[in-house]
């Protein structure tokens, strides 16, 4: 943290969001949703601005910590385009599309005109692959042990 005579550095407008963000850490801090409103600022890349007492690059470093992959940009689709719904995509195309190799997933996506997230899941079911459950799920408690870690100030 700063000393008095370090924050002269800053300007107005700095100084104003270090008060904020201050004030901010004190109410989270005093909440019983804390270790709730951490998880899913932490797994949610959406969140934007101060939650739980956390800054975006707060959270950046709690994901890496606990080995979350970065947020793809292709995966800005699913926010940013309008999605036909789940099973109006026909799996049968994308098994076709995927074992043509041609194409890659967000090609794809934009020709069957839904999101990277769809082909992905229809790959999944296409080939009936499931998914093996995690070894060590992530849980509030663990994000919350992570914070406390890597935040001098939590």
């Amino acid at each position: 943290m700063l000393d008095g005579n370090q924050l002269t550095m800053f300007t107005d407008e700095e100084a104003d969001f270090r008060t904020a963000l201050d004030q901010a850490r004190v109410l989270c801090a005093s909440c019983p949703l804390l270790e709730f409103c951490l998880f899913a600022a932490v797994t949610d890349h959406a969140v934007k601005g101060i939650v739980a007492g956390t800054t975006e690059t707060d959270r950046e470093r709690i994901r890496s910590s606990l080995g979350l992959a970065p947020f793809a940009e292709e995966d800005t689709d699913i926010y940013l385009m309008v999605r036909r719904t789940y099973d109006e995509v026909d799996a049968e195309k994308v098994a076709a599309m995927t074992a043509a190799g041609q194409l890659t997933q967000v090609e794809m996506a934009k020709a069957l005109g839904c999101s990277t997230r769809t082909i992905r899941r229809k790959q999944r079911s296409s080939c009936n692959m499931r998914r093996r459950p995690r070894r060590n799920p992530l849980t509030p408690k663990k994000v919350l042990d992570t914070a406390e870690q890597l935040l001098p100030w939590f």
